[in-house]
């Protein structure tokens, strides 16, 4: 009878230690998940906000061949961007701009499951329309 006991309190311990690691792995997923989709919001205004900097150095307005100053518009875009902490892209043409930032975010609570970082890219663009 007493062996009896000891089996199912192993059982419920097992049990009890599932409960307790899903719960974890849970939380971590919930709370780094979390981080990661801040950090790709915050990038993602950032790099429309660069853009629409550098889409605000064009030339030929008042005649009938509008384009971007590209070295003007790189020139505000990397000042903008400049001390963010961000790898900076900077794709600059006469019609289109293109931002791109990437960072690595290291994972504080999923690298106990093996998680270590992620890298987050996003892209942003403007291009010059008439009319």
């Amino acid at each position: 009878m007493n062996a009896q006991k000891v089996g199912e309190n192993a059982s419920v311990s097992g049990l009890f230690v599932c409960s307790v690691m899903g719960l974890v792995s849970l939380a971590a997923l919930t709370f780094d998940g979390g981080r990661v989709i801040d950090a790709y919001v915050e990038m993602s205004s950032l790099a429309a906000s660069a853009a629409r900097v550098g889409g605000q150095e064009i030339d030929g307005i008042r005649g009938n061949a509008i384009r971007v100053d590209v070295r003007n518009a790189s020139s505000a875009m990397n000042q903008y961007l400049e001390g963010r902490g961000f790898d900076v892209v900077l794709e600059v043409t006469d019609r289109r701009i293109r931002v791109s930032l990437s960072k690595r975010l290291r994972m504080w609570w999923l690298s106990m499951f093996g998680v270590g970082s992620r890298l987050i890219t996003v892209s942003r663009s403007v291009e010059i329309v008439e009319g």
